[in-house]
């Protein structure tokens, strides 16, 4: 989905309304993001997608794979996310 999301408007518009779209929907998912893991952990999230007991023991296992942890990779993958389409943004006609 985030390839769809990154990609469609480089591939297909070209316009830098089409550049503006991709920037809004980066915005939007990294706020769904932030609000969806700030009320529900990982482990609570993976339970609700009915993941067996098994799964979730072995992820509980993983301590790196906590709520702040999930937060610094989601901001990490948005800063670069980011960057790269201010990077774009020369190649949208205005």
């Amino acid at each position: 989905m985030s390839f769809i999301d990154g990609f469609y408007p480089v591939i297909i518009l070209k316009s830098i309304n089409a550049w503006w779209c991709a920037v809004l929907l980066i915005i939007l998912w990294a706020l769904s993001t932030a609000i969806t893991f700030s009320r529900v952990s990982l482990l609570d999230f993976y339970q609700k997608m009915n993941f067996s007991q098994l799964q979730l023991d072995i992820i509980k296992q993983c301590n790196t794979l906590n709520t702040s942890t999930m937060a610094l990779f989601s901001s990490l993958w948005f800063v670069g996310f980011l960057g790269y389409l201010l990077y774009t943004k020369k190649y949208f006609a205005s």
